[in-house]
């Protein structure tokens, strides 16, 4: 796309997010890579053994030899792929910025023959780093090592990790920038994942609390602080369960999934943190959230958009309340 197409996207995003929240954002963060930021895809493979996207809100399977908004190395994995065996549904490709690692999903009696055909690849010319069958370790590389903010993580190849690694970057130093504001005694980081956001606080010396459902993603988070020699309290937890002296904190960082955090709002109120840093992907579900943490005392002090996603119409954005 054009330059003045990208900027028109960016804005537009900004207007609706302006709209939905009936305030100004304080700042809003470009993606420095409009196309061919994606660091994770996952491509359905069709009868004939193509690789596949579905249309928007259908299951039509239509077959790309390319994705514009995949990451060049994995595109080229994509367009170097050997015929796809038979009983493949499923390929994710998952890049570090460098490397790629795929991983495949196949019926359980499929693995075997599978894994005979992979195995004869020249996966290190076609930029495969290691590979998977249904998270079972085929070859090659067992991790995707990702760096932020001092911080090396290792993901598992079942490991959630945002998609455009460079606005990942700006959001992570957003995030421990406004936390830092409040000089907190402890954290709670809920919806943690491996700890994206909240390591690179423990590095600095803040008692952490993580709460995340994933018991692949919470393993990575131990397995990362102890590599960086960090004291962190990991809990295998719902955080959609969370109620009112489950953990102890006096600034709160959560992240939820689109359909963000509607009751625990009210329940992380009633402890009264100082702040409550919330990173969320649909606007919508953060303007409904915000009406609940408002009746519970906390004003929205900041609020600030990142281009997670460019060519959609999907964006981050990152807002602070305090309380009153």
């Amino acid at each position: 796309m054009m330059k003045q197409d990208e900027a028109g996207q960016l804005e537009d995003k900004k207007q609706t997010v302006e709209q939905r929240l009936r305030r100004e954002l304080s700042a809003v963060y470009s993606s420095p890579l409009s196309l061919n930021y994606r660091a994770r895809v996952s491509l359905r493979v069709n009868e004939s053994g193509r690789l596949c996207y579905f249309r928007p809100r259908t299951h039509q399977a239509v077959p790309v030899e390319t994705c514009s908004v995949a990451r060049d190395e994995i595109n080229h994995v994509i367009q170097t792929l050997p015929s796809i065996p038979r009983g493949v549904t499923r390929i994710d490709f998952r890049s570090d910025g460098r490397n790629v690692l795929v991983v495949m999903q196949t019926s359980s009696k499929n693995v075997k023959f599978v894994e005979k055909i992979v195995r004869e690849w020249d996966w290190h010319k076609m930029g495969i780093h290691g590979l998977y069958i249904n998270h079972h370790h085929v070859l090659g590389a067992r991790k995707t090592i990702i760096e932020v903010m001092g911080i090396q993580h290792h993901f598992g190849p079942r490991t959630f990790y945002q998609v455009n690694l460079e606005i990942n970057q700006l959001l992570v130093m957003e995030v421990t920038r406004c936390v830092e504001a409040y000089s907190p005694t402890a954290v709670l980081d809920l919806f943690s994942g491996a700890g994206n956001f909240s390591l690179p606080l423990a590095k600095e010396g803040r008692k952490i609390t993580l709460f995340e459902n994933s018991p692949d993603a919470i393993n990575d988070a131990k397995a990362s602080a102890k590599r960086h020699g960090l004291e962190i309290e990991a809990r295998h937890f719902d955080a959609t369960r969370y109620r009112a002296g489950d953990a102890f904190f006096d600034v709160v960082i959560l992240d939820p999934a689109r359909a963000g955090a509607s009751g625990i709002m009210e329940e992380l109120a009633i402890t009264r943190p100082r702040a409550m840093v919330y990173v969320s992907c649909n606007p919508t579900s953060f303007a409904r959230d915000r009406r609940e943490v408002e009746r519970n005392g906390y004003h929205l002090v900041d609020v600030m958009l990142f281009d997670m996603f460019p060519q959609t119409s999907h964006s981050e954005v990152l807002g602070v309340f305090e309380l009153n």
